[in-house]
């Protein structure tokens, strides 16, 4: 059976056993357990609890009836109808799928996948095993790192802190060969200049390579757009996990990213049709952009659900070369106009309400101060030059986070006594 295409509400991917939701005068009813799952059980051989994939009508009618379901977790929901709101999305799900309910059958394998907004009941392992690979980003030049400068930076409380190297189109080898060595968590590339539209292109792919499977986040702005062209980064992403930091308009944040979507399952899927790999790569946004368009806690709440409601995973704070802790306070206050300065912990909170787990801080400057007040503040990484990822782990490795916590509170309120 083919791929059905749909549109994808939060983020990832997951692969279960088909369960349809049955309805009575209009009333949901919970799936039963299906014959050949009731006898692995009965006979031991299933020492896991089952995952499926919820089918049913409507988002909120799958969604109801979860707690419902005792002998499965749901890994995943596809609905025939589409919704108008963007609501909390716990696993991830694919709504308006045209004739769903008629074309799923109970108890067959199916595939959904929240990011390229679609689903494929019933896939034949060869299919299957080619996507998960692509999908989980399995390149064989990948590296497994063991080095303890590799290990996540945590807190002496367990916070982790990603710490990432912000590397320069100028200098591109030379950054991304010193940040690996460092143990960079990621990589970095901000937006710049495209002088050179194959030069820019031979640079991306040049930085995969020697990234040897870091993750790598990747600026894309008016001025380098044609450098990442859509057709390009579905064909890259089969090959590294890709996050492309989308830089937005104030007045219209979610427009752009609306547009990059369409355009980047437009490319997917017209390799597919040609039968060459794809794979959609993950979005962020760049907050600098972001100013008092953003209308205090409900709009900023408002706002982060959008965002999840369309995959976007990460939030990039960029704060380049600010000095230290009481600048990096008024420059926030600069980003969010006549919002208070508590807006990074609210957007933060509000991030992690709607699954969207990120918040990032690219600062070089005074690193010990700085990282603290952003670990207070709710940050969950820090971008930073290459030669001071090793500085900053270590940084990390010394906080406590309820401390910086304390601290970044105290700031707060001496600042507004100004």
């Amino acid at each position: 059976m083919p791929r059905i295409r749909g549109k994808g509400l939060g983020y990832g991917m997951a692969l279960g056993t088909a369960a349809i939701v049955q309805y009575i005068n209009d009333v949901p009813v919970p799936p039963v357990m299906p014959d050949r799952i009731s006898a692995q059980l009965a006979s031991r051989r299933m020492g896991e609890t089952p995952e499926i994939v919820l089918v049913a009508r409507d988002y909120l009618s799958a969604l109801s009836i979860i707690p419902s379901i005792r002998w499965a977790k749901v890994a995943a929901i596809a609905t025939e109808a589409g919704i108008d709101s963007s609501p909390p999305v716990p696993v991830p799900t694919v709504v308006d799928v045209p004739g769903l309910m008629d074309l799923v059958r109970d108890d067959v394998l199916m595939l959904v996948d929240a990011d390229a907004a679609f689903v494929f009941p019933d896939p034949d392992a060869m299919y299957l095993a080619q996507y998960t690979a692509e999908h989980d980003r399995l390149a064989p030049r990948h590296r497994i790192y063991l080095d303890d400068c590799h290990t996540n930076a945590r807190t002496t409380d367990g916070t982790v802190i990603q710490v990432i190297a912000r590397v320069r189109i100028e200098n591109l080898k030379q950054d991304t060969l010193e940040a690996i060595e460092q143990g960079a968590d990621a990589i970095f590339l901000p937006a710049f200049d495209e002088n050179d539209l194959m030069a820019a292109q031979r640079s991306l792919l040049t930085l995969i390579h020697d990234a040897a499977g870091k993750p790598l986040l990747l600026g894309r702005t008016a001025r380098n757009a044609a450098a990442y062209s859509p057709p390009l980064l579905v064909e890259v992403a089969v090959e590294a996990d890709i996050t492309v930091v989308q830089n937005v308009l104030p007045e219209s944040p979610t427009v752009e990213i609306d547009t990059l979507l369409r355009r980047l399952r437009a490319a997917e899927q017209n390799s597919f049709d040609e039968d060459r790999p794809a794979a959609l790569p993950h979005i962020a946004i760049l907050m600098d952009s972001i100013s008092a368009d953003v209308p205090g806690p409900d709009g900023v709440e408002k706002f982060i659900e959008e965002l999840s409601a369309r995959g976007i995973a990460r939030i990039v704070f960029s704060m380049e070369n600010e000095a230290l802790a009481e600048g990096v306070l008024l420059q926030l206050e600069s980003y969010f106009g006549a919002c208070s300065r508590n807006m990074i912990p609210l957007f933060v909170s509000a991030a992690n309400t709607a699954f969207n787990p990120f918040g990032l801080t690219d600062l070089d400057d005074s690193l010990h101060t700085a990282i603290a007040m952003l670990v207070g503040g709710g940050a969950t990484g820090v971008i930073v030059s290459p030669d001071s990822i090793a500085y900053a782990k270590a940084i990390v490795s010394q906080l406590n986070s309820l401390d910086c916590r304390e601290k970044y509170h105290l700031l707060l309120k001496e600042a507004a006594a100004y």
